[in-house]
């Protein structure tokens, strides 16, 4: 009996041993008609070492480049076993739909769309021509649903010339137009706006949509908006609310709030400004009163001197010396700050000086 369940369970081993790697060449993917290879981002991938070859079910993964679709059906099977289709030519024929404006020409070539059947809810299917994607005023033509960069290369959309269909329209390249922040870096309408020129010299300005936000140059940015060039797409600015940087510790009084600078510190002597030409105004004015309480301190001392000098002529006229000398120090002062206003103020305009 032992030996009956040990030799059906040997059986039952070769046979798993056999039918696994056959099953799982078997499995089912999803592989691109392009000739690139690559497998359906919404497919079934293939594991390890297998790679999903065309089953032949679906025409489209023929070498016939006239019968390609975005995407077929597949099998997975070994590599090295796995040759890929013929990479589409200039002026083969071609289809897309509305997830894929490249469609079956793979990465270097676009399908420049001639007709498409379906329904605007993603259900469309494009016939057409592998080409090069045009540049200015080259003609092409883009599914609305994906956008009206359509065949044109980067940095331009397509232009529709005709009255443009659900599923396709045409028309010619044309270069997006550049703008500039008038204000950069500034948050609150009238602040954040910022103007726009198109290929063919058309201006215009907008504000950020919000009153938050402020407008940033990025050369790297695109937008879209009904209301600025008729709905053209423009670059090189985006609008974002601004980041509000922690602020400062202290002795800090008072912070710019857009950059965190610390404005104002806290002292002794009251709250100093950070700005060099105000600080220097403060110090100025401290050292000034500082001399004043100095000036009264010497003058009590010379009139001290004055009073016990019981008649000695020298003693009173060295408290004399004394009160003239400070009198006179006081009066220094006080001229050469009247001086530096006038001058830094009035006649050079210092910024931060102020009389």
């Amino acid at each position: 009996m032992k030996s009956f369940f040990l030799l059906i369970f040997l059986l039952a081993f070769s046979l798993a041993s056999f039918i696994a790697p056959h099953s799982i060449n078997a499995q089912s993917c999803m592989v691109r008609g392009d000739g690139s290879g690559d497998t359906c981002p919404s497919g079934k991938v293939c594991k390890d070492t297998k790679a999903c070859a065309p089953d032949g079910k679906d025409p489209s993964n023929g070498t016939d480049p006239s019968a390609r679709v975005v995407c077929g059906s597949g099998t997975c099977k070994d590599k090295s076993t796995v040759k890929p289709t013929d990479a589409p030519k200039p002026d083969d024929s071609c289809t897309t739909n509305a997830l894929s404006s490249v469609g079956t020409c793979g990465k270097n070539l676009m399908c420049s769309v001639e007709s498409c059947t379906g329904d605007n809810l993603g259900n469309i299917r494009c016939k057409g021509k592998c080409k090069a994607r045009p540049a200015d005023k080259g003609a092409c033509s883009y599914i609305p649903s994906q956008g009206n960069q359509g065949d044109c290369q980067s940095g331009y959309f397509c232009e529709a010339s005709d009255a443009c269909s659900s599923l396709l329209c045409k028309g010619a390249c044309k270069k997006v137009a550049k703008c500039f922040c008038d204000s950069p870096g500034k948050s609150g309408f009238g602040q954040n706006g910022y103007s726009c020129l198109d290929a063919d010299g058309k201006e215009d300005k907008a504000n950020c949509k919000d009153a938050d936000q402020e407008c940033i140059n990025d050369a790297g940015a695109t937008l879209q908006r009904s209301d600025v060039l008729d709905n053209e797409p423009i670059s090189g600015v985006r609008c974002a609310k601004p980041v509000q940087p922690p602020p400062p510790s202290p002795p800090c009084a008072e912070y710019d709030k857009g950059t965190g600078r610390c404005l104002q510190v806290i002292t002794g002597f009251g709250n100093i400004s950070t700005d060099p030409s105000k600080f220097i105004t403060r110090l100025y004015g401290l050292l000034l009163a500082a001399s004043g309480g100095i000036a009264i301190l010497l003058l009590m001392r010379a009139g001290y001197r004055i009073m016990t000098s019981r008649g000695n002529p020298e003693a009173i006229k060295e408290g004399q010396e004394q009160a003239t000398a400070t009198i006179v120090g006081l009066l220094f002062l006080i001229f050469a700050f009247v001086l530096l206003q006038v001058i830094a103020s009035d006649l050079l305009r210092i910024p931060g000086i102020t009389p």
